[in-house]
């Protein structure tokens, strides 16, 4: 399921919140943020996170914040956008939002 952003700002940083619940081990799951103007085009902002990189992680909770800095959103031109939120668990990547 994708999602618009639309309190999202060209320089904001932006943090999404993934909690999969207590008990849930995310250890090496890997979570990618794609931001498109459409689905059929490409990524204008492609972003990776790996469970336990964020200090406030809590992977054996299956809790991951996944974070888009400032750095990264300053390159994004004004417009519309949607993104998703894939997670690779090892094997084949599955949209989660």
């Amino acid at each position: 399921m994708a999602k618009y952003i639309s309190d999202f700002r060209q320089g904001d940083t932006k943090t999404i919140k993934i909690d999969y619940g207590n008990g849930i081990d995310v250890t090496g799951w890997v979570f990618t943020f794609e931001l498109k103007t459409d689905f059929s085009k490409s990524a204008t902002l492609t972003v990776s996170h790996t469970a336990g990189d964020d200090t406030n992680d809590d992977i054996l909770n299956g809790l991951v914040y996944l974070t888009i800095d400032s750095d990264e959103s300053t390159s994004i031109s004004p417009g519309k956008y949607q993104y998703t939120v894939s997670v690779n668990k090892g094997g084949t990547p599955n949209i989660i939002k």
